[in-house]
């Protein structure tokens, strides 16, 4: 069932065997598992069951050293989080991905690809994934594929907003309660520090409600969830779970930047798999490709994939780069449309002609002619204790403080970007194609294109060493008996994958296992009546 938080009464705590913060995709995943139990269920979610931008935006804002990163347009506080704005993307980690690599500092999950296995496949279902086998091939004879270059398929979901998946299950389960307009602002944590005794939560009215827990699954996002652990347990021991300073350090993003262009000739035809959707199902498929991970593993390198899009060389001319700039700052179509025209000018406009009747056919049939590709990279960052989430000065509506992220990209990571671009360029040349521009100096009139995955990752950590990691392999925060973290913040490392569908095979797991201890052991451990302490 579903209950707004203002209709909750002023007095008397709320209480359940499991309380789930956040109803994203790494929430939904771990209710998932629990439908069927016996266990009583609350998830809280801070916003409704649709998306408000206004309040979404306000609660969701940050503070950064990067000029103007989104963090309001990165996340959404609604039923369904995050996944009402997300592309779709499906792509699982690739098994060297969980590896320890000599080369990589902090990398090794203390899992394996075979850890998750078992909870990929209703992972695939919860987001309508097909046999992409067939698919696979035709990326296979594509000339971005065999010897150093690898090709994979992306997978988009058909029903990205995991709200409406999951809205009439909740309305229906008897074991489950979503609160929704309840804020979490920090944990009651006894003074052990060992164990978490309530979780605060507040309403529109910016009333204080508690709610009581056996078992608390912080699952409120990358940049929320270390957030929300900073401000809880006292700031004598700097946050809970934090005992040896790791929480918030090792943040990762997915950077994006531009990369490459290539002229393909008679190739074009068979890299239309990478350029375009191919409608199967209910996904719509696409590829992607990167260097081999025996190539990574020989030169020491990150990970990194490519996107192909299609490309005119008249978008190296400054006056339509301008022209595209000017149409890019928003507004109606027809006054970008204007912006263009006066931003050409007279000389300008007859290949703008040209360029605008070229995009728009090639944005409208997929067989329109074209012989060129441009690429954007989804860059592997390494884990740095540096890049990190720490409280700022300022708070937001509820008095919590607001995070604050730093973060800066590495020499280690640019480095391996400029040696895998030039491994990717021979490739290329040894295939026969031409006029190979790799390198962001040699397509700098299209940095435009670059930005962030908006992927948060790695601020929470898997390891089973608290000294490098905030969780362990089950993601259960080391030192707390009763707290677990489901997200991409337990990533010790990203890859080049998205990370949705790895978000949610971690939270079925972490599902079925909460499952299978609360339903067998009633009363040991952290379902004594410590949790009232």
């Amino acid at each position: 069932m579903f209950v707004d938080a203002e209709d909750l009464p002023d007095a008397g705590d709320l209480a359940a065997d499991i309380c789930i913060v956040g109803s994203g995709p790494a929430g939904l995943s771990v209710l998932d598992r629990l439908f069927e139990s016996r266990l009583d269920i609350i998830l809280l979610e801070s916003g409704g069951l649709e998306r408000n931008d206004e309040r979404s935006a306000a609660l969701n804002r940050g503070v950064s050293n990067l000029e103007e990163y989104p963090f309001s347009g990165a996340r959404a506080r609604a039923f369904g989080g995050t996944s009402k704005i997300w592309s779709g993307a499906c792509v699982p980690l690739e098994p060297e991905d969980f590896e320890r690599r000599a080369w990589v500092p902090y990398s090794g999950w203390p899992i394996g690809a075979e850890d998750i296995a078992p909870h990929m496949e209703r992972a695939r279902e919860i987001f309508c994934m097909v046999d992409d086998s067939g698919f696979a091939a035709r990326l296979a004879a594509s000339p971005f594929h065999g010897g150093d270059l690898e090709a994979r398929v992306v997978q988009y979901s058909g029903p990205r907003d995991l709200g409406q998946t999951y809205r009439s299950r909740v309305a229906l389960a008897e074991n489950v309660k979503c609160v929704t307009g309840a804020t979490v602002t920090a944990l009651d944590v006894a003074e052990s520090g060992k164990i978490v005794t309530g979780v605060r939560f507040s309403d529109l009215r910016h009333r204080s409600l508690r709610l009581r827990a056996r078992v608390i699954v912080l699952a409120a996002g990358g940049i929320e969830t270390p957030r929300l652990l900073l401000a809880s347990g006292g700031r004598e021991r700097g946050g809970l779970g934090n005992d040896h300073d790791v929480l918030g350090r090792y943040h990762m993003e997915h950077p994006m930047r531009s990369v490459g262009t290539v002229r393909l000739g008679s190739a074009a035809r068979l890299v239309r798999p990478f350029t375009d959707l191919t409608a199967a199902g209910t996904a719509a498929l696409e590829g992607t490709f990167g260097l081999s991970a025996e190539r990574r593993e020989a030169d020491g390198l990150l990970n990194m994939h490519l996107r192909a899009y299609r490309y005119n060389r008249l978008e190296e001319r400054s006056d339509i780069v301008e022209a595209k700039r000017a149409a890019a700052s928003g507004g109606h179509a027809a006054v970008r449309a204007l912006d263009m025209v006066r931003t050409l000018g007279p000389r300008g406009l007859p290949a703008g002609a040209v360029y605008g009747a070229w995009h728009f056919w090639n944005k409208s049939l997929a067989h329109a002619w074209f012989d060129r590709v441009r690429f954007v990279a989804f860059l592997e960052q390494e884990p740095d204790p540096q890049n990190r989430i720490t409280l700022s000065g300022e708070r937001d509506v509820h008095g919590c403080l607001l995070p604050h992220l730093g973060w800066r990209e590495s020499r280690m990571m640019t480095d391996s970007v400029e040696r895998s671009l030039r491994a990717i360029a021979a490739a290329f040349e040894e295939r026969g194609l031409s006029e190979v521009k790799m390198g962001t100096e040699a397509v700098a009139h299209l940095q435009d294109y670059g930005g962030y995955g908006l992927h948060h990752m790695g601020a929470t950590r898997m390891s089973d060493d608290p000294r490098t990691g905030v969780v362990d392999a089950s993601c259960k925060v080391h030192g707390v008996e009763n707290l677990y973290i489901a997200g991409s913040s337990v990533f010790p490392t990203g890859g080049a994958a998205n990370p949705t569908l790895m978000i949610s095979a971690l939270g079925l797991r972490l599902g079925s296992r909460l499952k299978g201890t609360l339903s067998n052991r009633a009363d040991c451990g952290i379902f004594s009546s410590r949790v009232s302490e």
